[in-house]
């Protein structure tokens, strides 16, 4: 926090003047709050206060007034000086002054950052803890191992570990993200309160698995993802996801827990909807069906917004550059793949190298059970031949992957105007220097582009229901059916990735935050207990030998690779400008 703030300080005095959006937000906040009267508080934000430049709802602005207003407050009780202007009292007109000053309002998005690592680590810690109750997957839990007193302590330990590291690389020192902690932007905030809707969503589902009061969550859930809306549209798509996400939760844990006899196939999502029916009778079908209204509000006022009043455009202003309707860029979700396995490479492929172990048993007809250092007990590992018609599935799923992303490079490959000709952007060099050098590279970077979308929803989909531990392959055969669920989150996640970039022409790789965000912290545990094998174990014997935590270091090396990005970043920023040829000082970002 000290270090982030320090950093905000030096930006600040080297950057002391609104740069790029900055000109259009801080002036924005200004506004609002000169123009606010104790009976109209909104004044600014409509008419000619409002700049018709402006793609996004007011969130921002009004979190910024409101931290303002809070600074001014204070700095009343605390019997400061209050500066004279115009305002009608000391704290407005200090509220106002505090609003003209863009390092102020640098502070608020400097503190939202630091307030981003809470909700993380919380959706982090629930995801790791939904391994331990052991229901997906055969994943070794505490009662597998020897009993000993502090075994489960350790691995409470680890997965608090676990979850503050995972938690501090995605959603404060992931370098897209990090760097709009120093300039008034909606990012940050955007992704607060997508987190923190996350959590209550959460928080909601576990108080249906055990019937608890649910109430309390959905409103806080509702209340954030509101929130997320107001400060960034695409939010409105992510946040029905994770309502989707939660709902398959809750779907797949009453069937799970009411039906004993387990059926896979296509029937199982048609069991889970009607579990979730029977579950809404047993809760009171009017009381379920107002947390579901609730809690879908969001989304379903932001598209009625859309469709209604804004004439079927989600931007708010400069439509002439932001024509959702007339952009079709579907070569942008597979960039985003690429970017998440980029910033998620220590978390994903240090732990294991999911590509080589599908080939590996794809050439050797095998099944391998334990090919990692992680198993609980290799001495389980069954190598027996399966028929070559059991790869068929993730043979076609990524001949058709690639055939996305050749489609998708071929018809659905856009270069904005603005990417063109913006050269204070990393991306116009990335662009410049690969897909814009020649026709071939787009063609080259799709099985790229398909691998990491192959990559991650194979990865996924055992995170997100608890897998990615110490796997029995035998438990594993048993309960295949549950898998559907972490694939059909997958699918959503896909869905959103898909429905937020496609539309959008401009390449930023801001953009990607949020799904890079959610693939870390959905991303599966691996290293938890490993248990010391003796020559006797190994000899099929039991054996009291105990078992060694081990700790999984990727998290640690995405924060240190992290940092060192950031802190490139920042120095090219503060202390390496250059001159447009207009005479204005221009600075490079991301």
């Amino acid at each position: 926090m000290a270090l982030t703030a320090l950093s905000s300080l030096v930006v600040s005095r080297r950057v002391p003047a609104p740069y790029m959006d900055e000109i259009f937000h801080a002036p924005q906040t200004q506004r609002l709050c000169s123009a606010a009267t104790p009976g109209d508080p909104l004044a600014g934000l409509r008419g000619a206060n409002w700049d018709a430049k402006i793609t996004t709802f007011p969130g921002l602005y009004l979190l910024g007034g409101a931290y303002a207003w809070l600074q001014a407050w204070m700095l009343r009780l605390a019997g400061g000086k209050q500066p004279a202007t115009n305002a009608g009292s000391p704290s407005a007109a200090a509220a106002e002054l505090l609003c003209g000053e863009v390092a102020a309002l640098r502070g608020l998005n400097c503190l939202l950052l630091a307030l981003c690592l809470f909700p993380a680590f919380s959706v982090r810690l629930r995801v790791l803890q939904r391994s331990k109750k052991g229901r997906r997957r055969g994943i070794a839990s505490a009662d597998d191992v020897p009993p000993q007193q502090n075994q489960q302590q350790q691995r409470e330990q680890l997965q608090q570990q676990d979850a503050l590291g995972t938690a501090l690389a995605a959603a404060v020192l992931l370098p897209t993200h990090f760097f709009y902690g120093f300039v008034y932007y909606t990012d940050v905030g955007a992704l607060l309160f997508l987190l923190l809707s996350a959590s209550a969503l959460q928080d909601w589902a576990e108080a249906h698995e055990v019937s608890g009061n649910a109430v309390p969550a959905a409103l806080a859930a509702a209340a954030a993802g509101g929130a997320a809306v107001l400060m960034r549209q695409t939010n409105a798509v992510w946040y029905a996801f994770l309502v989707g996400a939660a709902l398959l939760r809750v779907a797949y844990a009453l069937v799970e827990r009411h039906e004993a006899a387990r059926g896979a196939g296509v029937l199982l999502p048609l069991r889970a909807l009607a579990a979730i029916g029977r579950h809404a009778r047993r809760q009171g079908t009017p009381l379920f069906a107002a947390q579901l209204a609730l809690l879908s509000a969001p989304p379903f006022l932001f598209a009625a917004y859309v469709a209604l009043i804004n004439q079927g455009r989600v931007a708010l202003g400069d439509h002439d550059a932001h024509d959702a309707a007339a952009t079709r860029h579907w070569a942008h979700p597979f960039y985003a793949a690429a970017f998440c396995a980029l910033a998620s490479g220590s978390a994903f492929f240090v732990r294991r190298a999911s590509a080589a172990r599908l080939l590996a048993r794809i050439w050797s007809r095998r099944c391998v059970a334990a090919t990692d250092d992680n198993a609980v007990n290799k001495s389980a590992a069954r190598r027996r031949r399966q028929p070559l018609s059991s790869y068929a599935p993730p043979l076609v799923a990524a001949l058709v992957v690639l055939a996305a992303a050749l489609l998708a490079a071929h018809h659905g490959t856009v270069a904005h105007p603005y990417l063109l000709a913006d050269n204070r952007h990393y991306t116009f060099y990335v662009w410049r220097r690969t897909l814009g050098k020649h026709w071939l590279v787009k063609y080259a970077f799709a099985p790229v582009g398909a691998a990491c979308c192959l990559l991650l929803a194979s990865e996924l989909a055992a995170g997100v229901v608890g897998g990615g531990e110490e796997e029995d392959e035998a438990e594993e055969e048993q309960q295949q059916e549950q898998e559907q669920e972490g694939w059909l989150w997958v699918l959503g996640f896909a869905l959103a990735c898909a429905a937020t970039l496609v539309p959008a022409g401009l390449i930023e790789p801001r953009y990607y935050t949020v799904p890079a965000v959610l693939a870390l912290l959905h991303a599966p545990a691996r290293l938890f207990e490993r248990r010391r094998r003796s020559k006797v174990e190994e000899a099929g014997e039991a054996s009291s030998s105990p078992s060694a935590a081990a700790f999984d270091w990727s998290a640690l090396v995405a924060c240190l690779s992290f940092s060192a990005v950031n802190a490139a970043t920042l120095y090219v920023f503060a202390y390496r400008p250059f001159t447009w040829p207009d005479g204005s000082t221009a600075r490079f970002m991301w």
